[in-house]
Formats: structure tokens, sequence, C-alpha cells
């Protein structure tokens, strides 16, 4: 993954992933709340333009992020899964 604020490659992987599925969404696919080996938390998202990033979120905690997501996005959310 790159991470779109410093432009590094982020080499972690993930650990955990929980993905909602933005089907009314005219812009997103999907946004994943993950967490990496680092045990750094992050947003990875895709685009309906086919475009995906990676945003970091160093002061957040995986639950915290993920409540905050599905608060923002609820209109918005079709599905979810989560990957452990």
């Amino acid at each position: 993954m790159v991470d779109n604020g410093t432009g590094r490659v982020v080499l972690a992987k993930v650990t955990r992933r929980h993905t909602l599925i933005l089907g009314k969404s005219s812009v997103l696919v999907s946004d994943s709340v993950v967490q990496l080996t680092d045990g750094s938390v992050g947003l990875h998202y895709v685009r309906r333009d086919g475009k995906t990033g990676y945003i970091p979120f160093p002061y957040q905690t995986f639950d915290g992020l993920l409540a905050g997501k599905r608060a923002f996005e609820r209109d918005y959310i079709t599905a979810e899964f989560s990957e452990v």
C-alpha cells in the first residue's frame, strides 16, 4: 500500500479488516478500516473510477475509526463484512 499523505510504501501487512460496502455512494465502492502488523490503523478505500488509496489515522483505535465511519457513511452502506 502507498500512504497518500507521505507517498511512502507501507510494508506492514493487514491483521484485521472491516469493510463497508457503499452501494448507495456515487463516488466510493467501499471503505475498509484496517489494522496493520505494526499496530497502526487506517482506511483503505476504493473509488468508482478504480482508484484506491490508504489514509493512516495514527491517533485512532480500530473500533473508534470503524464507529466513526459507520456513523458518517450510514446513508450509503449496503453491506458490511469483517476479516480477522
